[in-house]
């Protein structure tokens, strides 16, 4: 018996450390010529032609590169590491392109945590190997070896308070990871 309580204390506080992670992230401009070749390959390989912006994204455990545009009318980011090996490619989308079954899982999910909410933005997010990600930006699918995920910001209010969560879901609307959005007052881009 003791055994169990102990076991249901813990699993309660695994719960509330995962709820109680914060996001803090800056971005800023940096030029071409900061961007790590491998990373400039990767983007003239895969957006050739468009225009790119460069940014600097620093949080809390550390720093990464994004390249950000525009392709095939919808806003893409492309994050790497400061080696330039890719890391993900995030694509905003519409919370209606999720599939049904998808959602149905996401909105229990949040209904269990949120009072109410509100979604703010919603990205696919693609992670693997170079090839199969670059196979997935020019023709929207690949056979096999990549992940998606989804994430998506949302203005949720939890014992009386109104605050924008980063929410993580894996590609059967399983939630992977929750974060406060911590504004630190500094002009940066949520993208």
């Amino acid at each position: 018996m003791k055994l169990n309580k102990c076991l249901l204390m813990i699993l309660l506080g695994i719960g509330q450390c995962l709820f109680a992670q914060e996001k803090v992230e800056r971005e800023y401009g940096i030029s071409k010529r900061e961007v790590p070749e491998k990373a400039l390959k990767f983007i003239e390989e895969n957006y050739a032609g468009k225009g790119v912006r460069w940014y600097r994204e620093e949080n809390l455990q550390g720093y990464s590169i994004e390249a950000k545009l525009r392709w095939k009318g919808l806003w893409h980011s492309v994050e790497f590491d400061t080696s330039g090996h890719l890391q993900d490619v995030e694509i905003e989308i519409k919370y209606k392109e999720i599939d049904a079954d998808v959602r149905e899982e996401m909105e229990e999910e949040m209904g269990d945590l949120f009072s109410s909410y509100k979604i703010d933005k919603v990205q696919r997010q693609w992670s693997g190997s170079e090839a199969i990600v670059s196979q997935l930006i020019q023709k929207g699918k690949a056979d096999d070896g990549y992940e998606q995920r989804y994430e998506i910001v949302v203005k949720g209010k939890k014992d009386g308070r109104t605050n924008l969560y980063e929410l993580l879901f894996n590609e059967e609307g399983v939630m992977l990871k929750k974060a406060k959005i911590i504004d630190r007052g500094v002009n940066h881009l949520i993208f």
